[in-house]
């Protein structure tokens, strides 16, 4: 995405919302831009595909660990980001058997654990809560 396009469309939002100049709108959100590139941030990327913050459950249903996407969970457990993910939206899976038959059901464990996703919003009273329970 161009980084000129977005910082001209948050500019032309925020004088149609608070009636700011132009050129103050403008200066203001393209320095802030040009920092966030210059230390790595991605505006193509990041809006499209934010991690999902998952924690991983034992069988009393406590927070075992906190993570901050399905692939850091799942390396951190030798186990499938996308079977993680199917158990985080109570997703059937279907299984053929070797006699022809399918098998559907809804995982509840994956790799000794249960998986439940976070608002991101609240990610870091859950990496609290983690922390505190060590």
């Amino acid at each position: 995405m161009n980084t000129n396009k977005v910082c001209t469309q948050i500019t032309d939002e925020i004088i149609n919302e608070f009636r700011l100049p132009r050129t103050v709108c403008y200066d203001f959100i393209w320095g802030r831009a040009n920092i966030l590139i210059s230390i790595g941030f991605n505006l193509g990327r990041s809006s499209h595909h934010p991690s999902k913050p998952v924690v991983s459950l034992n069988k009393e249903g406590k927070i075992v660990k906190v993570y901050l996407s399905l692939k850091e969970a799942a390396n951190d457990v030798d186990g499938c980001s996308s079977y993680i993910s199917k158990i985080c939206l109570e997703r059937t899976i279907s299984r053929r058997k070797s006699d022809g038959t399918t098998r559907i059901y809804k995982p509840k464990i994956h790799k000794g654990y249960g998986w439940k996703f976070v608002d991101p919003d609240n990610y870091y009273m859950y990496r609290k809560l983690n922390n505190t329970e060590s």
